[in-house]
């Protein structure tokens, strides 16, 4: 028996995400070098002013044209004020290339700068549960913008939010340089300073010491390409920190943030809009994130991840079985168990925030030598890249194909593989310095 016909069309008639090339930009050979010569803050500054500036502006200029009163208005589905033509529509499709250029940019800035801002600015007892800080920014992010496009236009809501990056600049300047990147440029008394201000004392000569001796020493590694790969510290960080982004993304997060509403359509009628979906589901996945930081120095980084993905796997299983009745057995009333698909997607948010939401990110501003850290992170961009490209596609092939079951299924087998090979890939970096971990990645002592 043939799927359902009517899911086919809601399949067809969403759109999917574009191939993630803007992560192949972090392989780039002067992304690595750019954050070595500049330092985090630098980076992180320029990046929120200029390219989220130039990601906001073709957005505006798309909406505006898109609003552009004409002669002839001729009223369509998506844009109520007038059909566009072929060369408008060329001159749109040009801007929306532009703007993801631009932000995808900024992705690469970000994903390959803050983890290592972040892992060398908070102190192992207390990286666990700050050290999450993008990944808590990205979900308050989603949840706010679901929150304002609900009620707001997009060209008002890109306007409200083209001044966020403006006002981070203007508070992230008063931050200091990390000391890494001080004591890695010779620049001692610029280190001791940023020390004082990050742990909040006058005396850190003990700190300052420490940490010196941990830096020379990494920074006393040649850091080149090649190294990464050759070195065995460096490949083992390197393995962990893109199998920990493919598990990520073969959990299927993404399929949940693109089919959230189609699930909650499956529930029947519910008292929430698609808008009211979108904050649901965004809301869960923050608030469980935000519990669950505080649970990773109590756990540990390897438990955390483990059954975060049984948890996820199980509710990949368990959504996978309830649309193959939906579709292949439709004399099965399931009337009675609408509320399925919605319950799976909680507990997913659940199980996913305990550890694979977190982890990735936090893990990559661990793993790395100050020498290679760089350069590591450029390549797991690439990797991301490849796997989101991967994810989008086979879930809209399979789905198309299949039926919906079938992409849910997969993703639940692939979850199931990586929580067998995190035991043996996975390191624990719980209560190390960065130090530490280097050594545990060399092998003077077991994961």
């Amino acid at each position: 028996m043939a799927p359902n016909p009517d899911h086919h069309h809601c399949l067809h008639s969403r759109p999917y995400q574009l191939v993630d090339l803007h992560l192949v930009v972090g392989l780039h050979p002067h992304s690595a070098p750019t954050v070595q010569h500049l330092g985090k803050r630098r980076q992180l500054s320029s990046n929120s002013v200029f390219f989220r500036v130039f990601d906001s502006s073709p957005l505006l200029l798309q909406t505006a044209l898109l609003d552009r009163p004409q002669g002839h208005p001729a009223p369509s589905e998506h844009f109520p004020g007038r059909l566009l033509d072929n060369h408008d529509f060329c001159q749109g499709y040009c801007l929306v290339v532009r703007s993801a250029v631009c932000r995808g940019a900024a992705d690469v800035i970000m994903y390959a700068v803050l983890p290592m801002c972040l892992g060398e600015v908070t102190t192992p007892k207390i990286r666990g549960t700050w050290g999450n800080g993008q990944t808590f920014s990205f979900n308050a992010g989603f949840f706010v913008m679901s929150a304002t496009g609900s009620f707001l236009t997009i060209q008002t809501t890109a306007c409200v939010f083209l001044s966020l990056p403006v006002l981070f600049t203007a508070l992230f300047m008063w931050m200091p340089e990390s000391p890494y990147y001080f004591i890695a440029k010779g620049r001692d008394a610029k280190a001791r300073s940023s020390l004082q201000f990050l742990l909040r004392k006058k005396n850190v000569n003990e700190e300052f010491q420490s940490l010196k001796k941990d830096v020379d020493r990494q920074v006393s590694e040649t850091g080149t390409w090649r190294d990464l790969w050759m070195i065995r510290s460096n490949r083992r960080a390197l393995i962990a920190c893109v199998f920990l982004r493919w598990a990520q993304q073969l959990a299927g997060i993404a399929v949940f943030e693109t089919y959230f509403q189609f699930i909650f359509q499956k529930a029947g009628p519910t008292a929430l809009t698609p808008q009211g979906s979108a904050l649901f589901f965004s809301g869960a996945l923050w608030l469980a994130m935000t519990g669950f930081s505080f649970t990773l120095d109590k756990l540990g980084r390897r438990k955390s991840f483990v059954f975060s993905a049984l948890g996820c796997a199980l509710c990949l299983t368990a959504e996978s079985c309830y649309f193959f009745i939906d579709e292949f057995r439709p004399g099965l009333d399931l009337a009675s168990f609408s509320w399925f698909p919605i319950a799976g997607l909680l507990l997913y948010s659940f199980f996913y925030a305990f550890g694979l939401d977190i982890l990735p990110s936090l893990m990559a501003g661990e793993l790395f030598s100050a020498s290679i850290k760089a350069k590591g992170l450029a390549v797991a961009n690439v990797f991301m890249g490849i796997i989101c490209f991967f994810t989008a596609t086979i879930f809209k092939t399979l789905s198309n194909e299949l039926g919906l079951f079938a992409p849910f299924a997969l993703l639940a087998l692939c979850t199931f593989g990586c929580r067998a090979l995190s035991l043996s890939i996975v390191p624990e970096t719980r209560g190390r310095t960065l130090e530490e971990i280097q050594q545990d990645l060399k092998g003077a002592c077991k994961f």
